[in-house]
Parts: structure tokens; C-alpha cells; sequence
């Protein structure tokens, strides 16, 4: 149809040229007359037959070409591969023929060396011993020639030789075995014979593509020939070579495995191991395993599969290069147990040979989590927070989403480690990985804990040096991240490391099970306590910033000094009806009733970490009060008046903590031993100045039962919404009448500047009841 077209445009085009040459002359002649078109399909007829025609010849010639090129090409690409192949072999041939001339060459001067030697070593033979070995060669000349051609000997050494000639191993070898007398009469000629024979017999096994069962004629014909060392190194050289080749036709899909190419690694070693103890005892018999060449041919190819190993590891710090190492050491050490059901014993060798590889590989894959630990902090500021607009604590309800969120990353980079270890992994690298795991959580609880300010003695707030992308403004903020560190310290942590245990269950059958299992539980019990040990600093911080926050004002005058206990007036505080904690202690009661509720409810079902948390705010003000060496210089100056009222004071404000922490439930062993020494101090201070502490001091349980009954009294105050407890708040209650902040700092400032008045006598100026300070003032 195509070429139909184009004669019809053809003929068209050929009638306008020439109406175009004619029109004017001939316009007037057919004016009148109808003018003869002929019909496009005549002229189609015409023409169209022979042009295709020609078309049809011009494409088979075509296609015809088109095979002979696609012909041509491939005959000079396999003359292009022969040709390639053939310079390469040339090239093998030119390497090995440099090699034999050099052979050559020192053969050559071999040859000399020795024939210039021999010859003078005959020489002086022939002066010594000349009439003796001429004799001797005339003799053994005569039997030889005296020997009849059809006599059995010739005809054994004439048939051996035709054997040997048309290299009938089998043959040569029976008749050799067959005929002992003549073997013992012709010694020398059958050396040689045997010689020849062991040599096809090497031939034969050294080849390249030899099958097992003609391999295993010509290693029995070496053995019968007395050559059985030579038939154990051949056999075994056999089954290195087959090796080999698996390995290297299998090294190019390690890149494509990364996790599991170790299994194969290890099927392709083992396995051909096994098979050759297997073969090995068949054609050789059990040799003790120590003695053998079997050994020393295994423990090579374990340095090889080693090696192999290593060379071909995807990156030592990705979960890949840990999953195979793990399979590495669970499947070698199970073809290990097989093994040694054959009396080869090779499991100590293959883990002193990869206990480094798998030890870099544990350490590159925690330093990985270490640094997703670091970037942890940083995600605070890609929460999405506007749905928390307009909302009531919007900050607290995003640091609680944020912390949920964190423990559940930190966790999955835990698991995403312990999910690759292997039982017998495990077993072998137990203490490498629970060693690893402390440090990263020990990381984290680092890195956690530079979201608390640190609360400076000028009044100030340190952060530190890096860049902290989450901070904990609250209470209420700090105590929710002490809440996330506890739930890893307590659940999270020690369940994923007891199921990572579990596996090593299935030891309980032995003794030495018993005896690992035994090791394990005292290795898990010290990691625990490094555990919460980590987890315990983070406490400490907590509280020693809560105290240092509560001691000190945001000018960064301390609330607390000896003052108050070197200008005491007043009368004796035994003798009062109701005597009262100075103002700061009672103060801390008001914070720690304060506290106690916010973490009950923030740490709800914690019972351990409420106690650690209130307990060690304690500890923080005995510590705090036993170190400060300004509180102790002027307590201890002689020059200074510390009458028998201030030490007084000072015992039962330190028995009022005693209290305080016995009625909340915190009370610790700690808190008893601090109180104990800094009375012992105050009491040293007071006895240097001449006093008599005997008259000064009551009994330690009249300061006791004083302290419960001033708990009792505070405790009589309407307590306080938890709106009202919220470190914002600038008010202080006292009874039900709420002084404003500006009363606060003039009360403090009294407070700080004068009368211990209120210490002995704050009954008589009409307080009855202790002010609850705010968070901010405190």
C-alpha cells in the first residue's frame, strides 16, 4: 500500500508539470471538450509489479548480507577468544620454559659439581681399591652374561618393563606383589622398577580431574608399596585442591550474602573435612589423631577458613558483619561437636583463630549504637509540637512523649544487637557483650542526665559544654526522665539481656552446664549492680541539684550557715513545752511533703526508686551540711560564741531529718550514719570551747520524740492542691493567710540577717505553724 501511494504521487506530480508547460497554449482548445484522465489504478498496474519485484530481490539480498555479517562477527569473536586464549597459554608455555632452562642451568652445574667429584673420588678409590672392584665387576659381568635368555628372571624383569612401558599400573604392580622370590634375588633391578612404578602412580593421582575411585587404586598401590606416607600427603593434597575450588567459585557471592555467607563458607571447609577423616580412615586405618598428617592439613585449612572469613566481611561496625560472625561461630562450632565424634578436635583452634574477628566486630557494632546514642537528644526538636497548643503542662506532655519515644530507640538498638547473637556466640563471648551493653546504657544515662541544669553556688544554671537539644525545666520533667531511666535499669534492660540467656538453658544436662550456669547467674547479678549503679548517678544528679536549688538563692547566698547556731539567745530549748526545728528545716519538710506527692504520682508503682529519690535528697542536705567548710570554719572558731542553745538547736534540727525521712518511709542506714558524725563534729566544736556537753545535751531520745512531735504539729497544716505545688508558684502559705513573694524575700532576708530568736522561741512570737516556701524562692 505504501508503494501504491507513492507511484499515485509520482503520476500526480508528473500531470501538474505538464498542465504547467501547456496551459496557456491549449486553455482555449479544451475549453469546450471534456478532457481524458487515466485511472491511478491503471497506472498502479503498470508499474507496481516489477518495482516490487525488485524490492523483494533487494531485501533477501539484504538479509542474506545481514547473515553473512552477523557470521563474519561471530567467527572473529571465537577467533578473537581462540586467539586470547592461545597468547595466553603461549605466555604459560614461555613462563614454564624460562623456568626449565634455569632448572637446566643448575642441573647443569649440578651434574659437573658432582661428576668432578666422583671422578676424583674414583680415582682415589681406583689407587686404594683398584685390583678389588676390578674383580668384582669382571665377576658380576661373567654372571650376566652367563645368563640364560629364556630364565625366569629375564623374563619377570623383560614382561615388568612392557608393563611399565605401556603404563599398566594395576598389572605391574600385581605381578610385583606375586612374585617374592625373584624380587628378593633381583633387589636392585626391582628398586628400580618400583621406583618407576611409584612415580606413574604419583602421576596418576596428581591429576587435575581424577576420579575418587581411580585416585583411591593409585594411593593402595602406593601403600602396598610401602609408601604409605607419600599416599597420606597425595590424598590429602587431592582434597585441598577440590577445596579450593569450591571456595573460589563460591568467594564472588559473598558481596551478595552478606549475612549468611559465613554458613556457606563453613558447609564448604567442614564438609570436605568430614569427608576426608572419612576417606582417610577407610584407605589408611584409625590413626591417633595427634600423629597423623590428617591433622596438620585440617588446622591449615582452619587458618584458611579463617582468613577467608575476614577477608571477606561486609563492614565490622553494620549488623550484617555481626550476623555472620555469629553463624560463623555457631556453625563451625557445630561441625566442630560432629568432628570430634571422629576423634579430630578442632573447636579450640577455630575460636582462638576468630574470637578477634568476632570480638572487633561486637566492639564496631556497640561504638555504632554509642554514636545513634549521642543524636538521641537531638530529636526533641523534631517532635511535632503544635497539637500541644493551648494545652495545660504542654512541655511536661511533650518531655513524656519524648522520653517514651527515646527509651523505646535506645531499646531497639540494643535488640537490634542481641537479636544476632548465636547461642554458641553467647556462650563463648558472654562477658565481652554484657560488658558492651553496660557501657552504652552508662552512655545513655551520661548524656540523659546533661538534660538537668546544673544548680551553681553563685545561683546560676550550668549546662553543659555540648550542644543539649532537651533540657528538664520542672520537677515534675526531671522526675519523668528518672522515671525512663528506671524502667531500662529495672524492666526494659535485664529482661532483654535474660532472654539473650535463656539460650544457654540447654547446658543444664552436664556438669560443666551446671557449672556455666552457675558462672552466668553470678555474671548477671554483677551487671545488675553496674547497672543500677549507672542508674543511681543519675539520681545523685537530681538530688544534689534539688538541694543545691533549696540551700541556695538566685543571688548565691546560702539559706543555711552557722549564724543561726552562733547567735542564738533565748532559754534553754529543753526547757520549752513545744520546741520547733529552725526555719530551713522546716522549710525542707514543706518540700519534701511537696515532693513526696509529685513523686508518688510520677513514679507510681517505683517504690525503690520513690525511696532513692527522697532518701537521696536527704543524704544530698547531710552531705551538703557535713562538707561545707565555710559552715564548719565558723562553727568551729573559738572566737565565736556556741552557747548551749545553738547546739541544741543544731541536734534537733539534724534528729528533725531523722524524722522526717522515717515518717515519709525513705529512711536509710546513710542518713543515720551522717547525722551521727555531724553531731559527733558540732559536739567536738562545742566541747573545744570549755563547755560541758553532759549538762548541754539531753538524751538522743528526748530530740527524738521532740522531732516526732514538731512532724505531728506541721503536719496539722491543710495540705495543697497540686496546682499550688508547682515550682511556678510564687506564693508561701502560711496558716491560711498567703503571703505574696514580696513578703517572701523580706522574711528571708530577716531571716538570713538576724534573730535565731524564732529558733528558741517561736511559740512566743505567735508562729505556731512552719511556711511552705515556693519552688522558685527555695
Amino acid at each position: 500500500m505504501e508503494m501504491e501511494a507513492k507511484l499515485s504521487e509520482e503520476g500526480e506530480d508528473d500531470e501538474d508539470e505538464e498542465y504547467d508547460e501547456e496551459e496557456y497554449e491549449e486553455e482555449e482548445e479544451y475549453d469546450d471538450e471534456e478532457v481524458f484522465v487515466t485511472p491511478q489504478s491503471s497506472i498502479v498496474s503498470m508499474y507496481s509489479s516489477r518495482t516490487e519485484k525488485d524490492m523483494r530481490e533487494v531485501c533477501e539480498e539484504i538479509l542474506k548480507l545481514k547473515s553473512a555479517i552477523s557470521s563474519q562477527l561471530d567467527n572473529n569473536r571465537s577467533c578473537y577468544q581462540a586467539f586470547k586464549r592461545f597468547s595466553q597459554e603461549a605466555k604459560v608455555v614461555n613462563e614454564v620454559v624460562v623456568e626449565l632452562k634455569s632448572n637446566y642451568s643448575a642441573h647443569k652445574s649440578i651434574v659437573q659439581d658432582l661428576s668432578s667429584s666422583v671422578a676424583g673420588e674414583l680415582d682415589a678409590w681406583q689407587k686404594l681399591y683398584g685390583k678389588e672392584i676390578a674383580d668384582l665387576q669382571n665377576s658380576e659381568l661373567e654372571r650376566l652374561l652367563n645368563l640364560d635368555n629364556d630364565s625366569p628372571q629375564i623374563v619377570f624383569l623383560h614382561n615388568l618393563d612392557m608393563l611399565l612401558a605401556e603404563r599398566k599400573t594395576e598389572e605391574a604392580l600385581s605381578m610385583l606383589l606375586d612374585s617374592v622370590e625373584i624380587i628378593e634375588s633381583n633387589s636392585l633391578e626391582i628398586s628400580k622398577r618400583k621406583d618407576v612404578l611409584v612415580n606413574q602412580l604419583v602421576a596418576t593421582s596428581n591429576q587435575p580431574c581424577i576420579k575418587y575411585s581411580e585416585l583411591k587404586k593409585a594411593l593402595e598401590g602406593l601403600i602396598k608399596l610401602g609408601r604409605e606416607t607419600l599416599a597420606q600427603e597425595l590424598f590429602l593434597k587431592v582434597f585441598a585442591s577440590r577445596l579450593q575450588r569450591k571456595v573460589d567459585l563460591f568467594l564472588p557471592s559473598c558481596t551478595i550474602l552478606p549475612n549468611t555467607y559465613t554458613a556457606t563458607l563453613s558447609k564448604l571447609f567442614f564438609s570436605t573435612i568430614m569427608e576426608a577423616v572419612n576417606e582417610f580412615n577407610l584407605l589408611f586405618g584409625e590413626i591417633e589423631p595427634h600423629a597423623s598428617l590428617l591433622v596438620e592439613w585440617a588446622e591449615s585449612e582452619m587458618e584458611q577458613f579463617a582468613h577467608v572469613v575476614r577477608e571477606n566481611a561486609p563492614s565490622l561496625e553494620t549488623t550484617s558483619a555481626l550476623c555472620s560472625a555469629c553463624i560463623c561461630i555457631q556453625a563451625s562450632l557445630n561441625y566442630c561437636t560432629m568432628l570430634e565424634g571422629k576423634g579430630l578436635k578442632l573447636s579450640e583452634l577455630v575460636l582462638f583463630l576468630l574470637s578477634q574477628h568476632v570480638e572487633e566486630v561486637i566492639d564496631k557494632n556497640f561504638r555504632r549504637a554509642r554514636k545513634m546514642v549521642l543524636d538521641l537528644s537531638s530529636q526533641y526538636e523534631t517532635l511535632d509540637q503544635s497539637w500541644l497548643v493551648g494545652l495545660h503542662s504542654s512541655a511536661d506532655a511533650l518531655t513524656n512523649i519524648f522520653l517514651r519515644n527515646n527509651v523505646k530507640k535506645f531499646m531497639s538498638l540494643i535488640k537490634d544487637i542481641l537479636d544476632q547473637l548465636t547461642p554458641m556466640v553467647i556462650l563463648h563471648f558472654r562477658p565481652i557483650i554484657m560488658r558492651k551493653s553496660h557501657q552504652l546504657f552508662e552512655k545513655y544515662v551520661e548524656i540523659m542526665a546533661n538534660a538537668i541544669p546544673t544548680f551553681s553556688e553563685d545561683g546560676t544554671f550550668i549546662y553543659p559544654k555540648e550542644q543539649t537539644y532537651f533540657r528538664t525545666e520542672t520537677e515534675i520533667q526531671q522526675l519523668a526522665l528518672l522515671n525512663s531511666i528506671s524502667a531500662i535499669t529495672v524492666e526494659f534492660l535485664p529482661m532483654a539481656i535474660s532472654k539473650m540467656l535463656e539460650s544457654q538453658g540447654e547446658l543444664k544436662e552436664s556438669d560443666k552446664g551446671l557449672e556455666n550456669l552457675a558462672s552466668i547467674n553470678k555474671e548477671y547479678k554483677n551487671w545488675r549492680r553496674r547497672i543500677q549503679h549507672s542508674s543511681d548517678k543519675i539520681i545523685e544528679h537530681f538530688c544534689w541539684q534539688y538541694v543545691m536549688r533549696l540551700i541556695y538563692t538566685r543571688k548565691g547566698k546560702a539559706r543555711l550557715d552557722a549564724h543561726a547556731y552562733l547567735e542564738a539567745e533565748g532559754d534553754d530549748l529543753i526547757e520549752e513545752l513545744e520546741p520547733l526545728p529552725s526555719l530551713p528545716f522546716q522549710a525542707l519538710f514543706a518540700r519534701m511533703q511537696k515532693l513526696e506527692r509529685i513523686v508518688n504520682e510520677e513514679l507510681f508503682g517505683k517504690e525503690k526508686v520513690q525511696k532513692a529519690v527522697l532518701s537521696g535528697i536527704i543524704e544530698a542536705m547531710l552531705t551538703w551540711l557535713s562538707n561545707d567548710q565555710e559552715f564548719w570554719e565558723m562553727l568551729e572558731d573559738k572566737s565565736r560564741q556556741f552557747d548551749q542553745l545553738g547546739l541544741q538547736q543544731f541536734v534537733l534540727d539534724l534528729h528533725f531529718i531523722i524524722e522526717i525521712a522515717i515518717s515519709g518511709g525513705y529512711s536509710s542506714r546513710k542518713i543515720h550514719q551522717l547525722v551521727s558524725a555531724t553531731i559527733t563534729r558540732a559536739i567536738g566544736a562545742f566541747a573545744a570551747r570549755g563547755a560541758d556537753v553532759q549538762s548541754a545535751l539531753n538524751e538522743d531520745e528526748w530530740f527524738s520524740h521532740v522531732a516526732k512531735a514538731a512532724i505531728r504539729r506541721l503536719m496539722l497544716v491543710v495540705p495543697l492542691s497540686r496546682d499550688s505545688l508547682q515550682p511556678d508558684d510564687n506564693n508561701i502559705f502560711l496558716h491560711d493567710k498567703v503571703l505574696e513573694s514580696g513578703d517572701v524575700s523580706s522574711s528571708w532576708s530577716d531571716f538570713e540577717s538576724n534573730s535565731m530568736d524564732s529558733f528558741a522561741s517561736l511559740n512566743k512570737a505567735g508562729v505556731e505553724t512552719p511556711g511552705y516556701f515556693s519552688s522558685n524562692e527555695l
